[in-house]
């Protein structure tokens, strides 16, 4: 799938076709992913210097548990990368074949099997020869795990004292996939992990044991007839249209009123009460709001920068002048706001043609707006069983040109669709448990006014 700025995404699946049919031309201008990651050589665990050796299958344990830890995902041996400009995401540039003995997939596996626990399900090392030639490129897979398994592997490695052969100590590590990144967990964070598993278990029994006092208690009162109420209903879910004037006013905040604007809105299918929303700085969700989920460094995203959250009555909000505004109210309604010039047509418009929206910013703006939703519901109460989103653009056009909308590319040739208005806006109801990528995808269905 092609980038606005000229790059493609592959998927795991098509990176296996491109190696399977020797096509490894194609890895070139596919930038790095949460399901790809190239290496320019094979993982040197035959090397003669034992601290290259060691760091080397310390590298292949990590990356694998990088990816079991999330979706799964495939890392590409023999794929050189440069890192594009003014970002942390890196893009595949050269090829470097090199001959099947430099991987030992049956090594590579016995690595992975002896270091990850719990073991990863399914892992396979291959390589894969180019058209006509005795060279070629490897690969290690890492299938998606179940479900309950994810973000529960960990890289570990047994010290022992070459000499004497007496075991000192041992070595564990976390790591997981984000995006092109990936992140760690600190020692600190290890032990604050592992105490509260101790503290879980301690909880379990102690509910153990009060769950069969209570059956004691029910199985002597077996004989007494007991009608229960059917609990009261539910009330109902924040107004729409309320929801809608309270955008108004947080795009009045950011100075917004005058400018091309574009909006998302999520509001629980229930009322609910958010108990942490003045809560002070440790709290999680107080952190969540001020650092919003990314994707990439100076990615298109929900991050309003380094600006003061303002506390009023009701809601939390974090605002920047001419910028972004995102806030969250008491009763669970989630807004974010921007100039849609900056955010949405950023490095499109020219003096001679109209906004072009970035479809790339569209599309890693409203995932990451949906997986902002998708955090902050464990933070509500009661939890909501749905969610309704609504996606505004607002004032769409300058110098009397309506703004428009790319077929697939940026580039003009590729065809440009005019946006049917300046004002639009567009609706679901989804399930809580809806997925922040199908929450997104939904978004750029035909079916949307656009």
């Amino acid at each position: 799938m092609p980038t606005d700025d000229g790059y493609r995404i592959l998927s795991p699946d098509e990176a296996i076709e491109s190696l399977e049919r020797g096509q490894f031309d194609k890895f070139k201008g596919v930038v790095e992913s949460g399901h790809l990651d190239f290496k320019r050589d094979p993982y040197p665990i035959f090397s003669e210097n034992s601290a290259i050796q060691e760091r080397a299958k310390r590298d292949l344990v990590e990356d694998v548990v990088r990816f079991a830890n999330v979706e799964g995902g495939i890392i590409v041996l023999g794929v050189e990368t440069e890192q594009l400009e003014g970002q942390r995401t890196e893009v595949g540039k050269i090829i470097h074949t090199f001959p099947e003995g430099r991987m030992d997939a049956g090594q590579y596996r016995d690595i992975v099997l002896s270091r990850v626990r719990p073991q990863p399900q399914g892992v396979t090392v291959r390589w894969f020869p180019a058209i006509e030639s005795d060279r070629g490129l490897g690969a290690v897979v890492v299938p998606p795990q179940e479900p309950q398994l994810r973000k529960t592997f960990f890289a570990t490695r047994t010290l022992v004292d070459e000499t004497t052969g007496k075991t000192l100590g041992a070595y564990i590590g976390y790591v997981e996939r984000v995006g092109a990144d990936s992140i760690s967990m600190s020692p600190e964070e290890l032990y604050q992990s592992f105490l509260a598993g101790r503290r879980f278990t301690e909880l379990s029994e102690r509910i153990d044991l009060l769950t069969e006092q209570v059956k004691g208690l029910i199985d002597a009162r077996a004989s007494t007839s007991v009608t229960f109420a059917p609990p009261p209903p539910r009330p109902p879910a924040p107004d729409l249209n309320d929801a809608i004037l309270r955008r108004e006013d947080a795009v009045a905040a950011a100075g917004l009123e005058d400018r091309p604007t574009f909006s998302l809105i999520a509001i629980p299918g229930e009322s609910v009460d958010v108990p942490e929303l003045f809560a002070g700085s440790r709290s999680e969700l107080v952190r969540l709001l001020k650092n919003p989920p990314e994707l990439r460094r100076n990615g298109f995203g929900l991050t309003v920068g380094e600006r003061p959250v303002v506390v009023a009555s009701g809601l939390r909000r974090a605002v920047s002048a001419g910028g972004k505004v995102l806030q969250l109210s008491r009763d669970g309604v989630l807004i974010f706001a921007a100039d849609a010039e900056n955010l949405l047509c950023w490095g499109t418009r020219t003096n001679a043609e109209p906004l072009r929206l970035n479809v790339l910013a569209l599309a890693e703006t409203t995932y990451l707006f949906a997986e902002m939703v998708h955090r902050v519901t464990s933070y509500l109460v009661p939890s909501p069983e749905a969610w309704r989103y609504v996606i505004e653009l607002k004032r769409m056009a300058l110098d009397q040109k309506i703004a428009t909308l790319p077929g697939g590319s940026l580039r003009p040739q590729w065809g440009q669709r005019k946006l049917p208005s300046t004002d639009l806006r567009f609706e679901l109801l989804l399930s809580a448990n809806t997925d922040p990528r199908i929450v997104a995808y939904k978004f750029r269905t035909p079916d949307m006014v656009w």
